[in-house]
């Protein structure tokens, strides 16, 4: 069938290269979540299939960790953010990012276009990051930063309370990716998405 050992191997690298070229054109969604979010082992489990998922350790380098985490992906098509917060308001280091401190990232922030294709999305599941005018423009700000489309909520997020729900009612752009979740399993799961009272934010240096 071959004519000798060279042609065999030739087959066998040409072939593995076009598998290594497959997996870096695959598209993938991201799900980043704080380690303290309550009940995050039951939330993950409620995640749709095929997406990867990170668990951003309780530190004051959260934000430098993200950062670093990205930097392994060349092909994404979307991320979740699962962090805690409030209007106007994104939990990380331990400290929040609000409309008054994003300009700070905004180097940092532009870099991340480097792990997305192109008209990527952002989804952050925050409760009431974006639930009044300063909130919206903390999104539209991230948006502009890392030219991403960017999806956020306006009320509380979760199944506790009469408007608390996982939608995302806020756009800025055109956000063409589903919920990550699998709605049959997160609806069963009690509260909203807030932090475990037995992980304390890390305290800033």
């Amino acid at each position: 069938m071959y004519k000798n050992k060279m042609q065999f191997f030739s087959l066998i690298i040409l072939g593995l290269i076009i598998s290594c070229r497959s997996l870096a054109q695959k598209e993938i969604e991201l799900v980043v979540i704080d380690e303290a979010v309550e009940r995050r082992d039951d939330i993950i489990n409620s995640l749709n299939d095929n997406l990867h998922v990170i668990i951003l350790k309780q530190s004051n380098t959260q934000f430098r960790d993200l950062k670093d985490s990205l930097k392994n992906y060349k092909n994404l098509k979307a991320m979740h953010l699962l962090l805690c917060g409030k209007d106007g308001e994104i939990m990380l280091n331990g400290s929040p990012i609000t409309n008054e401190n994003i300009g700070n990232l905004s180097e940092d922030l532009s870099q991340w276009k480097e792990s997305f294709i192109e008209e990527a999305d952002l989804l952050i599941y925050t409760c009431r990051l974006a639930g009044s005018r300063n909130g919206k423009l903390v999104v539209r700000r991230l948006a502009a930063y890392t030219g991403l489309d960017v999806a956020a909520s306006v009320n509380d997020t979760g199944n506790y309370g009469n408007q608390a729900d996982w939608k995302l009612e806020f756009m800025n752009g055109s956000i063409e990716t589903s919920s990550c979740f699998d709605f049959e399993k997160i609806r069963l799961i009690p509260g909203n998405l807030q932090r475990s009272v037995s992980l304390q934010p890390a305290k800033s240096p």
